[in-house]
C-alpha cells in the first residue's frame, strides 16, 4: 500500500491553444485542486507547442508522439507503474480525446 502522500495516479494535462505547459499549474492550479479534495495525484504537462492540437503537423513536429513515446516512459521510470489519466481543455481536450482514441 502506498504511503498516504504518494501519488496513486498520474494525470497528463494537455493545455489549450495559446497556453503553455505551465497552465495546469499556474492558471488551473490542478495540484491544489487535487490536494483540496484529497486526491493523491501527480500532475504532469509538457511543451507541446502553442497551436499544434497535439498531433503530427506538416512541419514535422509531433506532440502526440512526444507525449506517448517520451513523456509517459519518463514518468513511468520516475514514478513507477501508476495508472495514467488524461485531462485537457480546448486544444488540449482534442489532444486528450485523440490520445484516448488511439489507445496509447
Amino acid at each position: 500500500m502506498p504511503a498516504r502522500d504518494e501519488p496513486r495516479a498520474i494525470v497528463l494535462s494537455l493545455y489549450g491553444k495559446g497556453a503553455n505547459q505551465f497552465a495546469p499549474f499556474d492558471s488551473l492550479h490542478l495540484p491544489d485542486a487535487a490536494a483540496h479534495v484529497g486526491a493523491p495525484l501527480s500532475i504532469a504537462s509538457a511543451d507541446g507547442g502553442e497551436d499544434n492540437y497535439w498531433h503530427k503537423r506538416a512541419n514535422g513536429t509531433d506532440a502526440h508522439a512526444m507525449l506517448v513515446e517520451e513523456l509517459v516512459p519518463l514518468l513511468t521510470r520516475r514514478l513507477g507503474g501508476l495508472p495514467f489519466a488524461l485531462h485537457g481543455y480546448s486544444m488540449g481536450g482534442y489532444g486528450a480525446l485523440l490520445t484516448a482514441e488511439r489507445g496509447r
